[in-house]
């Protein structure tokens, strides 16, 4: 299990214990510094990759599950700053909201490719997604709204259900 800490600049990586009794403890922790420290996580089983924002510089990091490192470092094409994240492990998309209203779209397999960008509002904070629809929900907290992305068979924003 996998927590993030912004303020101390890290991602805190935690153990079960189920001796009699559900525990959990601190494993290690991942610097994700800079920039506003770690904002989101998706946590992907199949590469065994955990994925973060560094918040403020527009930059999604992938961190290796069993080695704690960070593997790779991708410039992720959203406009302000980088909030909420959604992985579709089968397709390799991850989906990165940004700050500034919108959603861009990360080829994971290779090299963190962008492979579009939408912009729906003015602002966006944690953002969902259902894989069977390919449908990212980017909500608009200051409008009160929800945006409804259909993601096209390539993983590029198709259209806005606004």
């Amino acid at each position: 299990m996998t927590e993030e800490y912004p303020q101390r600049g890290q991602v805190e990586i935690l153990a079960f214990s189920d001796r009699g009794k559900v525990r959990l403890s601190r494993a290690a922790a991942v610097k994700v510094a800079g920039g506003g420290g770690p904002e989101s996580l998706a946590v992907g089983t199949v590469r065994s990759r955990v994925y973060t924002n560094r918040e403020d510089q527009k930059v999604t990091v992938a961190i290796d599950v069993a080695s704690h490192q960070i593997v790779a470092e991708w410039k992720n094409g959203t406009e302000g700053s980088s909030s909420g994240l959604a992985l579709d492990e089968t397709r390799a998309w991850l989906f990165v909201g940004s700050g500034a209203g919108g959603v861009a779209v990360l080829d994971v397999a290779h090299n963190g490719r962008i492979l579009g960008t939408l912009k729906v509002g003015k602002s966006t904070d944690l953002i969902g997604y259902n894989p069977s629809l390919r449908h990212v929900y980017v909500p608009e907290p200051k409008q009160g709204t929800l945006a409804i992305i259909g993601a096209s068979a390539t993983g590029g924003p198709l259209a806005w259900y606004g």
